[in-house]
């Protein structure tokens, strides 16, 4: 006698950014003037949380003076944040030897960006990142340099149905 076993897949699902901060809201940031923080929820479906998450950004550059800059942090309460590690807290320990944050960064440039080719007359960019989910609330900390941006994040949860 055999017994035959049945495989099913198991389908994603794929989690919208639902945080205070809506996905069509552009933020305009200047150099040493503003943040643009985004806060995403891994459970804001009030299920388990989200496996992976992708984070879009786009910029609109008001010149190729214009530099991003973004940070990710982590908190499992949404009140205490922390970054990826503690090089922050460690600037007056000599003995500890902790990296810097890990941020993420680009400059525009009219005629390419990151090695991608874009339209000449653009001054605008999107780029998505995956994001480690260790907590349940993740946010980006984003500021500009050099010159004003326009600024839109949005994160995506992936999750597991099953």
């Amino acid at each position: 006698m055999y017994t035959t076993y049945r495989a099913e897949a198991n389908p994603s699902q794929i989690q919208e950014d639902a945080s205070a901060t809506a996905t069509t809201t552009i933020v305009y940031l200047q150099p040493s003037a503003g943040i643009h923080v985004n806060t995403f929820d891994t459970q804001a479906d009030g299920g388990f949380p989200a496996d992976s998450a992708s984070l879009m950004t786009c910029i609109t550059a008001s010149s190729t003076l214009t530099a991003l800059t973004g940070r990710l942090e982590y908190s499992n309460d949404n009140l205490t944040w922390a970054q990826n590690n503690l090089s922050a807290l460690a600037t007056t320990s000599p003995d500890t030897a902790f990296q810097a944050a890990q941020t993420f960064s680009w400059r525009f440039a009219s005629t390419s960006l990151a090695g991608d080719a874009i339209g000449a007359l653009s001054n605008s960019v999107c780029k998505i990142m995956s994001v480690p989910t260790p907590t349940r609330y993740i946010r980006v900390a984003i500021t500009v340099s050099g010159a004003n941006g326009a600024v839109w994040t949005s994160f995506f949860g992936k999750k597991e149905n099953r």
